[in-house]
């Protein structure tokens, strides 16, 4: 009888752990930044460094760098931290139309920027989007947003202006941490479409180094 109920639990335990796996998917893990930069090596002798920036507070310009890289060998790599609540400055619902879906309001978010580093000086942002020889056909730009919740945005808005229709498809499904949103921009005669998704990196994309002329100090906190 010992025995049986031993195996009993035993198939109930894996059960469990089978069907906890399947509504918790693993997910590729965005707070680390594996770059590969266009051109990469190009750039070895003008770029010694790439810092990863949060803004918090836009009315007084506070920043933080949260991440350094050396660039190497054409790329770079960052491993972003955790962001604490006053590092979050908005609220998940100010950057979306008010018509769109969102399954917690409450949920707070801050965005990643990419600079290019010289001797401690900005040279220039680093952007993640695909070939620039396709941009005229439709594009796809891709940004890093930190979440302090789960939320998912939902929703479509369509605008007709003359003969021409605007479309923009909202499916976000944000975890806690890190996220990649993925932006793509298709053009078919008059009509305009835009997909907002995350968590899906897509093929042929590639960072792209925005060299200055001019070089900028620091004043990141």
């Amino acid at each position: 009888m010992k025995i049986v109920f031993n195996t009993l639990t035993i198939i109930i335990t894996t059960l469990l752990f089978l069907s906890c796996n399947q509504d918790e998917p693993s997910l590729f893990d965005y707070s680390k930044i594996e770059g590969t930069v266009n051109n990469g090596n190009y750039y070895n002798n003008q770029i010694d460094s790439v810092y990863g920036v949060i803004y918090y507070d836009y009315i007084v310009n506070k920043s933080e760098v949260i991440a350094k890289s050396k660039f190497q060998n054409g790329g770079f790599y960052l491993n972003l931290p955790l962001l604490t609540e006053d590092k979050l400055y908005c609220t998940i619902d100010t950057l979306f139309p008010k018509s769109i879906v969102i399954s917690d309001k409450s949920a707070k978010v801050n965005f990643l920027y990419l600079r290019c580093m010289s001797m401690g000086y900005k040279i220039g942002d680093m952007f993640l989007h695909n070939a620039v020889d396709k941009l005229n056909s439709g594009y796809i730009e891709c940004e890093y947003i930190y979440c302090n919740k789960s939320v998912s945005v939902k929703g479509t808005i369509r605008e007709v202006n003359n003969m021409y229709t605007f479309t923009t498809n909202y499916d976000l499904t944000l975890i806690k941490g890190w996220n990649l949103m993925t932006r793509c921009v298709s053009t078919l005669n008059f009509d305009r479409t835009t997909n907002l998704t995350s968590n899906d990196l897509p093929t042929g994309v590639i960072w792209y180094p925005s060299i200055m002329s001019i070089r900028e100090p620091v004043r990141h906190k």
